[in-house]
């Protein structure tokens, strides 16, 4: 009478498998600047322009107690002497945002675009800083270029244009910039053969210097720009080459339509994150329904089958008997869950006997062959047992 002796081993599938599975440790650097809280504002800027960081992070006591950004440099009144000399702990950020060492790259992007900030501070298991993570960061090692080849400038464009006179006060500028939501602007005059482009950096720079004069001061010039019809992966390959992190947008008159960020990239880049997980969470759910079915389907032949099947599992261990098997043997299922097969051995084989079938199934994955074993009752039957090693 046959007899299954089934061992069986799930491997889980990983949701992601098919995405990208860089983490934030990974491309992280381990550069963190830092500053006490007592630095004046000025020296903080200048601190930010000599490292080439946008951020520092104000430690007390050796722990975070606050970030001071490039962003938060429009905020500086440049009409005020006594701004640039304000402690940096007067006018910094408290709420530090830190995310493991171990977030995928995707991961920080979402964080990025949900919180509305461009800068994580990256920590270890027990907490300690490792490096800040920045938008740059993430979009130069998101690893989607051929999305980014698909799609152009003019896509991601979401605000106006800033434009700003050159001769407008730096305190006037720098509000003009944050109340657009912006990062930069295109600053004009009629002296001028090309615009120029004044951005946080420049903002910074002039808070290093202690500057009060003019926004034409900040300005670089000439803007570097693009066809709004350039893809998004040459635009993004321009911001690498050449360290910009602003590009200006013109139409096919060549007139200035907008300014492309890193940010805006990175606000396709979450897109395409989320389409993937959506996608791999569709995947997901149609293989759970095919599996159940499966699974469904071959329990009800188990069931059905006149031979008597035992499930044990990796620690030999009883798992599942079908009724056949208690019907062949007296052992009802909760009489041998949990147990050892041997319960069923008759004592008519030696040792040897059985270190041969474990040889042959641990070598070759099954074993067949005539066994006596007992019955419940005490009984001795003969059967031919059928062993599958599944993994």
């Amino acid at each position: 009478m046959p007899n299954a002796l089934l061992h069986a081993e799930l491997a889980d599938n990983d949701l992601f498998s098919e995405m990208p599975v860089r983490t934030v440790g990974q491309i992280v650097s381990g550069d963190l600047l830092t500053c006490e809280p007592d630095l004046p504002v000025a020296e903080a800027a200048r601190l930010m322009r000599a490292s080439r960081c946008s951020s520092v992070i104000i430690l007390r006591d050796g722990f975070p107690a606050g970030i001071w950004t490039e962003n938060d440099a429009l905020n500086v009144d440049f009409s005020s002497p006594e701004a640039f000399e304000q402690p940096i702990s007067a006018v910094m950020t408290r709420a530090v945002k830190t995310i493991d060492t171990g977030a995928s790259i995707s991961e920080a992007g979402v964080r990025f675009k949900r919180d509305k900030i461009r800068h994580l501070l990256v920590v270890d298991d027990d907490g300690h800083a490792l490096g800040m993570l920045s938008q740059t960061d993430v979009v130069l090692n998101h690893g989607v270029e051929h999305y980014l080849t698909f799609r152009d400038v003019r896509s991601v464009l979401s605000k106006p244009l800033t434009s700003l006179p050159a001769d407008m006060p730096l305190t006037q500028a720098a509000a003009a910039i944050r109340s657009s939501n912006g990062e930069a602007a295109i600053v004009t005059s009629p002296d001028w053969p090309e615009p120029g482009i004044v951005t946080e950096r420049d903002i910074v720079r002039m808070v290093a210097e202690r500057c009060s004069g003019p926004v034409a001061q900040a300005t670089s010039r000439p803007v570097v720009s693009v066809l709004s019809t350039t893809t998004l992966l040459a635009a993004r390959n321009l911001f690498s080459q050449h360290g910009f992190r602003h590009l200006a947008v013109r139409d096919d008159t060549g007139a200035f339509i907008g300014l492309l960020s890193f940010s805006d990239i990175l606000s396709i880049l979450q897109y395409e994150y989320l389409a993937q997980v959506n996608s791999a969470l569709r995947d997901r759910d149609d293989a759970l329904v095919k599996s159940r079915k499966d699974l469904n389907l071959a329990r009800q032949v188990i069931e059905a089958t006149l031979d008597g099947v035992m499930i044990v599992d990796d620690q030999g261990l009883i798992e599942y008997v079908n009724p056949s098997f208690s019907r062949l043997t007296g052992y009802a299922a909760e009489d041998v869950l949990g147990k050892n097969p041997r319960l069923l051995q008759s004592g008519r084989h030696d040792a040897a006997f059985y270190a041969k079938m474990w040889s042959e199934l641990l070598d070759i994955g099954h074993w067949q062959g005539e066994v006596w074993n007992r019955r419940k009752d005490g009984d001795i039957f003969a059967e031919w047992l059928t062993i599958n090693s599944i993994r």
